[in-house]
């Protein structure tokens, strides 16, 4: 997901895809979180502890996408 966030950022940051400013500014704010939860992993953290995170992180992001497409969806209707 962390290298998922870097690419659009990288998309961004190129050309190749603009980002809208609140997009960009979601965009910075999951790579820093990312990044910070991968901090957090780097310690003591049981299988299922690491299991739980990583499924939690998925349905974010998920959730995230689902609701991108819809806003994409409904953007090109008008």
């Amino acid at each position: 997901m962390l290298d998922e966030a870097r690419e659009s950022m990288e998309d961004h940051t190129s050309g190749r895809r603009l980002l809208e400013d609140k997009e960009l500014h979601t965009l910075e704010r999951k790579i820093d979180a990312y990044e910070r939860k991968l901090e957090t992993m780097q310690g003591e953290m049981d299988e299922r502890e690491v299991e739980r995170v990583l499924q939690r992180e998925k349905l974010r992001y998920e959730r995230d996408a689902a609701r991108r497409e819809e806003r994409r969806k409904r953007g090109s209707e008008l």
